[in-house]
């Protein structure tokens, strides 16, 4: 049981953290308090080279980011985040060619940020509170492709207030930006989301900002928290200044039904704005019943540990 936090500075050479403790973070403040430099718990800091891994460690307790890397592969396996509990407690931003899989996430505001062109992320448990998406694209105008997402359980999305535009399973989220930038060629397949979810898609990008090519497949729902929503406000955003374009939503189930255009778009269940083009709605094949879907990919995970 280590308290305190890891700082890496920049080095060329293969890097390997790993281990089966606890490194926890209850020592500092919450990073709104420091009034100093704010505190990851796990900082690599503009590392370059390649073959950086993270394996096996519980992480607690952060005062702010979990795991923060900048301009680096890091690949994350094995890894646990609990004792988030405070808005600013992100988990990881998954990087270029990065690989992370069979992690358990825990998280008050972003959970995984996708920030950068060819993540692959497979078979983890996210534990979404308040604050903060499961799959963060903002929240900055950027240029990225290639993401492949696989396999998620969300096993909790505690969120209430609808009115809040950083929430849902995938996001983006504009805070005012010049740039131009592209997000296409993202893949999201077998995922579960159980308990009440107030929100699974909220794309809203900023007039210089085009989100195209991404498909979600087999994404199946217990159900909506607000059926319809309180004070006017959707469950689903596709709706920004920005173009959103080519947009496949295959085998989406609520409740174990399936939902084609029509049930989409009925009791605000999706806005879908003028900017927004060729979104679609398929169904391919009848999925296995939610609770089925669920205990099957937990036997899956059992195996692969």
């Amino acid at each position: 049981y280590v308290l305190g936090a890891l700082r890496v500075e920049p080095r060329k050479q293969p890097l390997a953290i790993r281990g089966r403790g606890l490194l926890s973070g209850e020592r500092f403040d919450w990073h709104a308090q420091q009034g100093g430099e704010d505190i990851h718990m796990i900082h690599m800091r503009n590392t370059g080279g390649q073959g950086h891994l993270l394996e096996g460690i519980t992480i607690v307790n952060s005062p702010y980011y979990s795991v923060s890397s900048r301009a680096v592969p890091l690949d994350l396996r094995n890894i646990k985040l609990l004792g988030n509990w405070r808005f600013n407690n992100d988990g990881i931003n998954a990087m270029e060619n990065s690989v992370v899989e069979d992690c358990f996430f825990q998280a008050d505001d972003d959970t995984i940020k996708l920030y950068a062109s060819n993540p692959t992320i497979r078979r983890c448990v996210i534990w979404q509170l308040h604050n903060g998406a499961v799959f963060q694209f903002g929240w900055f105008n950027k240029t990225i492709s290639g993401g492949r997402i696989s396999q998620i359980d969300v096993i909790h999305m505690e969120s209430t207030w609808a009115g809040n535009d950083n929430l849902g399973l995938i996001n983006f989220r504009p805070r005012g930006d010049k740039r131009d930038g592209v997000i296409r060629d993202f893949r999201f397949e077998d995922i579960v989301m159980e308990g009440p979810v107030l929100r699974a898609f909220s794309l809203r990008p900023p007039s210089r900002q085009v989100i195209r090519d991404i498909t979600v497949r087999n994404v199946s729902i217990d159900r909506w928290r607000f059926t319809p929503p309180p004070d006017g406000y959707p469950i689903n955003y596709l709706d920004g200044d920005g173009l959103i374009e080519n947009i496949r939503i295959v085998n989406l189930r609520v409740g174990g039904q399936p939902v084609d255009a029509c049930r989409a778009m009925s009791d605000d269940w999706f806005r879908i704005g003028p900017n927004a083009k060729n979104v679609l709605f398929e169904n391919e094949v009848a999925p296995a019943p939610f609770e089925t879907i669920v205990k099957h990919m937990r036997g899956r995970k059992k195996r692969n540990r």
